[in-house]
């Protein structure tokens, strides 16, 4: 099912990464460029806000109408952002797979916002950057049907290994070869989507792993938690990557370039700019991937083997407990 969901998720990107480009463009002849990106933005998260309503409703219906109990409603309800935390920290090696994965996204973040700054640097933003995104989203597609195979013959644990390091390699490449080609940006954006891809289909199963040991060795038990932990770095790290992107380009002198004229810019650009962007938004990226990919070896450490037992016992231990339950009821 995790699988199926990352190959439908990039079939919408392919779609969106269609549109953005002419969108934007679209905006910016009517409005000028530093407003661009603004209300297709809006555009953009109206749209995420409609879809996942409407899916909210659907599986509200599906629980009410296969008769799932109101236990589980109710804890959740009762499971706000701060209390999040506290579960967090009762597992030392969830909190480690959870510090890893937003260290994962901080890079995410810093890559995927200089990124259109990158191609207008090289003056190919209007003429190429719909193309080699619509690239990127081919190779995805394709990628989606071969990676999440090499995965399962990995196994969890040395999938999201591989990922994680290859995920640092790309930004690696950007960094010594991006100064030449911002179409070396392209094939690091395809590395990036076989790192993910190797991994993605397996990061709720990872973290339910996780759960069952720690359930299995102390009696606490936050299988029903950790699944919804998958959003929270992701958050985090997207909103820290963007902000360390934005005022690393800020103290180079982004400023001082004029960005109303995509054919201007060279002629407005301070001294040696684009070698200094190229270092903080390709180096600030490897930095905090490799960390990401440091702290992953540590946090993680179970075999698939080993977590099929954890599961297995666990559900062998609630079976008793219910039975007991029934009976003295």
């Amino acid at each position: 099912m995790g699988v199926w969901g990352v190959r439908f998720n990039k079939i919408g990107s392919l779609i969106g990464n269609w549109i953005k480009a002419p969108l934007i463009a679209f905006v910016a002849a009517r409005f000028g460029n530093p407003w661009s990106h603004f209300p297709v933005a809006v555009i953009y998260a109206l749209i995420f806000l409609i879809c996942n309503s409407h899916l909210a409703n659907v599986y509200k219906r599906e629980c009410l109408d296969k008769g799932f109990g109101s236990d589980t409603a109710s804890v959740q309800k009762k499971l706000g952002f701060l209390e999040t935390f506290k579960y967090i920290f009762m597992d030392k090696r969830l909190l480690f797979m959870v510090v890893a994965d937003v260290f994962y996204f901080i890079a995410n973040g810093i890559i995927s916002n200089g990124s259109t700054y990158w191609w207008q640097l090289h003056g190919m933003y209007d003429t190429s950057f719909a193309f080699s995104a619509t690239i990127v989203s081919i190779c995805t597609w394709i990628l989606t049907i071969i990676m999440p195979s090499i995965g399962f013959k990995l196994g969890k644990k040395n999938a999201k290994r591989l990922g994680y390091w290859l995920y640092a390699l790309g930004p690696a490449i950007l960094l010594v070869f991006g100064r030449y080609s911002c179409w070396v940006h392209t094939g690091t954006q395809v590395l990036a989507q076989v790192a993910y891809l190797v991994f993605a289909g397996f990061m709720a199963p990872i973290m339910i792993a996780e759960a069952d040991r720690y359930y299995h060795e102390t009696g606490k038990d936050l299988r029903s938690v950790a699944p919804s932990l998958l959003t929270l770095p992701s958050t985090i790290g997207m909103a820290v990557g963007a902000a360390i992107m934005n005022y690393g380009v800020a103290a180079i002198g982004l400023d001082q370039t004029d960005w109303t004229d995509i054919s201007t810019i060279t002629a407005t650009m301070p001294e040696g700019f684009v070698n200094s962007y190229l270092l903080v938004w390709a180096g600030l990226t490897v930095a905090t991937a490799v960390i990401g990919a440091v702290i992953w070896i540590f946090a993680y450490k179970m075999t698939d083997e080993e977590s099929k037992q954890y599961a297995l016992e666990n559900i062998e231990h609630d079976k008793k407990l219910r039975e007991e339950a029934e009976a003295n009821a």
